[in-house]
């Protein structure tokens, strides 16, 4: 037990580790090229195909979950949804507060913190279940 819960902190750390530095970078990008109209919808093109992938990635890999069982449960990509998925609905609400965000994405954006949610609550409730 004590492996898998190592395992399981590695793959989340670097999870977000990696999902920190996109979003940072995609930021920090987005907001010093603000006269640069062309680069911003780069940003935000890609930012828009990879929330749609994690979200659709997501819901296939909560599937192979409830299907195949322990092969797919706290692997590397299953953690990486998760947390991404979470960082994005995250991200989302704070710029919606502070008014960078329009309510579109914001309603966009939810979606992957609810799949976020869903598997990482069946990471953290159901992770003794399946030994």
């Amino acid at each position: 037990m004590k492996a898998s819960n190592n395992r399981l902190f590695t793959y989340s750390l670097l999870s977000v580790l990696v999902a920190g530095i996109f979003l940072a970078v995609s930021l920090l990008a987005a907001y010093s090229s603000a006269s640069q109209s062309g680069e911003i919808f780069i940003w935000a093109y890609l930012y828009t195909i990879g929330r749609i992938l994690l979200l659709f990635g997501g819901l296939i890999l909560f599937v192979l979950r409830l299907t195949i069982g322990k092969k797919v449960f706290a692997s590397l990509p299953y953690v990486f949804a998760a947390i991404t998925n979470i960082l994005i609905g995250v991200t989302a609400i704070y710029l919606f507060f502070f008014h960078h965000y329009t309510r579109e994405f914001l309603h966009d954006a939810l979606w992957n913190l609810l799949m976020g949610v869903i598997l990482a609550a069946d990471i953290l409730l159901t992770g003794n279940d399946r030994k």
